[in-house]
């Protein structure tokens, strides 16, 4: 797949678990076969999507937006294919950021072709990131470095460096399931989180028993 640099704040909305069972396995392209590309492109443009022109050796000339998280999502021209018909796509978009007059929350619409596209708009989390980084150095310590992600879906990765060690807990706020690991091995690749919890400040309360046992041990 080639490399776009153009990475507009939509995610397709995937209800992600945090547990060891989980697969691996990603949605990276998605394909729409239209009678008016244009027409859809603007569409889906007034969402927030950029698009690029591309064309692949001899195949027709279409368009395609790389969204957060690298997911693909190609516009082609039909030609002798038949049109992509029935399909429901859900969207995840920060309030602000795209042309609709949505406010936040859950709306459904319907591209020029008829697919049906939910869109879920979500508030801008900063907040969200101070108060996380703001519970990691009350827990565990004011010198821990504590980088917090949050996602449009609610999710939260919180990376934690201190004296040597690294911890990870990824979670969202209100679900019941935390993933909390400490001092991963790298060379096994991630494969879910050690242990799973109820809340972020009892995945914290972890990392800080574990270091400090560790410490105790030196």
């Amino acid at each position: 797949m080639l490399y776009r640099k153009s990475f507009p704040s939509v995610t397709i909305q995937i209800r992600y678990v945090y547990n060891a069972e989980m697969t691996e396995t990603q949605i990276n392209l998605i394909v729409l076969y239209c009678s008016d590309v244009s027409a859809c492109r603007e569409f889906y443009r007034t969402l927030g999507l950029v698009f690029e022109r591309e064309r692949h050796g001899s195949g027709p000339e279409h368009y395609a937006a790389t969204l957060a998280g690298g997911a693909v999502l190609e516009l082609y021209p039909a030609g002798g294919r038949e049109v992509t018909g029935r399909i429901r796509i859900g969207l995840t978009v920060y309030h602000g950021d795209f042309d609709l007059p949505l406010e936040p929350g859950n709306h459904v619409l319907r591209d020029p072709e008829g697919r049906t596209i939910d869109i879920h708009v979500a508030e801008r989390t900063e907040p969200a990131i101070m108060i996380y980084t703001a519970l990691a150095a009350s827990i565990i310590g004011k010198d821990v470095a504590a980088t917090v992600e949050s996602f449009p879906s609610g999710a939260v990765v919180i990376d934690i460096r201190v004296d040597g060690h690294h911890a990870s807990i990824a979670g969202k706020p209100g679900d019941a399931e935390w993933g909390v690991s400490v001092d991963p091995l790298q060379e096994q690749g991630f494969t879910g989180h050690e242990k799973v919890v109820s809340s972020a400040e009892e995945a914290l309360a972890v990392i800080r028993d574990v270091l400090r046992t560790a410490d105790a041990g030196q």
